[in-house]
């Protein structure tokens, strides 16, 4: 049972006896997607990680070689923008 006025879920469902609270965000595949289907969550964590790899490589910046680093930030950074793309789109 959803509230059809607000994107947050409102009341428990009933399986038999049990009550089930839903869940404001749900992970599958590693996808998170929020109870609006807007994946607001998802992308602000994708965004945080890309972002905490970046400053990780920009302390090696000075050691490696320019075309070292581009792989590094290709291998490290992409994927993870590519994965919920699909997805998000």
């Amino acid at each position: 049972m959803f509230d059809h006025t607000s994107a947050e879920p409102s009341a428990a469902v009933r399986f038999g006896v049990n009550h089930v609270l839903p869940a404001t965000t749900v992970r599958d595949l590693g996808i998170l997607i929020d109870s609006d289907v807007a994946m607001r969550f998802h992308v602000s964590r994708t965004v945080s990680r890309c972002f905490a790899v970046l400053r990780q490589l920009r302390s090696i910046r000075r050691s490696v070689s320019d075309s070292a680093f581009h792989s590094l930030v290709v291998s490290l950074v992409i994927p993870r923008l590519d994965y919920g793309n699909a997805t998000l789109a």
